[in-house]
């Protein structure tokens, strides 16, 4: 009996030292959040819809999925470029529980880019051209800590990808820089 009761004491002993990497007693969290921002794309201005969700791990690094639709300028008899992005975002946290704070978001995934053309008379769109891509964009947010459960985002961005044989643009049209304003909604 007296054996029994020392094992459990020397088991409990050894959990209490115990280590982890993200610490004994972390916290998590979580979050989904959308974003408006604004890129230029081959030479025309390009408005960008986003959302995001994400688990937070101990408030300093997040892990989820995000995803992205563009759009450039909509006019009658033009040619217009569309198309959206998304994959896995890692989102590492400085000083997440400052009132104003840095996090460095890097996204890679897949997407794709079709180029549009409207007619006036008819007001439809038809796809002229169209093409996949891989990329990564890494960014800087200055994040704002709101409230409890919200954050404002104000961030910086840069998309490489792969080439894209799209008729009548640059293989490269998309890298370029986009800014955003960012609302995240969650336990942080």
């Amino acid at each position: 009996m007296l054996t029994l009761s020392l094992s459990i004491f020397s088991q409990k002993e050894e959990q209490e030292d115990f280590k982890t990497i993200l610490g004994e007693r972390g916290t998590n969290g979580g979050y989904g959040g959308f974003s408006f921002g604004y890129a230029s794309i081959a030479g025309s201005d390009a408005a960008i819809f986003g959302g995001q969700g994400a688990w937070i791990l101990n408030h300093y690094l997040s892990i989820g999925i995000a995803g992205s639709g563009f759009a450039t300028d909509f006019k009658s008899d033009t040619t217009n470029l569309v198309g959206g992005y998304g994959g896995l975002l890692l989102e590492p946290i400085i000083l997440p529980l400052f009132p104003v704070h840095l996090s460095l978001p890097i996204l890679l995934g897949a997407g794709g880019i079709a180029k549009t053309k409207t007619y006036y008379y008819s007001n439809n769109s038809y796809v002229v051209d169209s093409d996949p891509f891989f990329f990564v964009r890494p960014g800087a947010e200055i994040e704002l800590n709101l409230t409890r459960h919200m954050r404002l985002a104000l961030g910086a961005y840069y998309m490489y990808t792969s080439r894209l044989t799209v008729l009548g643009i640059s293989k490269t049209a998309l890298n370029n820089f986009s800014g955003a304003v960012t609302l995240k909604f969650g336990k942080f």
